[in-house]
């Protein structure tokens, strides 16, 4: 598997989450929930962040270095 292109999918689709979570905690009135989303919003902002860091402190020619 090609490390770049599956390393980029991943921070897309938690970036996506990340967007996803912030509008459903914003829509809602239900505390409880409001606050989960947010916090779920969070973390996967963090991960989202973690894998740009890697993405940017590594070179992917190819995955023959794995």
């Amino acid at each position: 598997m090609d490390t770049r292109f599956f390393l980029t999918k991943t921070m897309l689709e938690k970036q996506e989450a990340v967007r996803d979570y912030q509008r459903f905690a914003d829509s809602t009135s239900i505390a409880e929930i409001k606050e989960a989303f947010k916090s779920f919003a969070e973390t996967e902002a963090l991960q989202s962040a973690k894998i740009k860091e890697l993405l940017d402190k590594y070179t992917f020619a190819d995955d023959s270095s794995e």
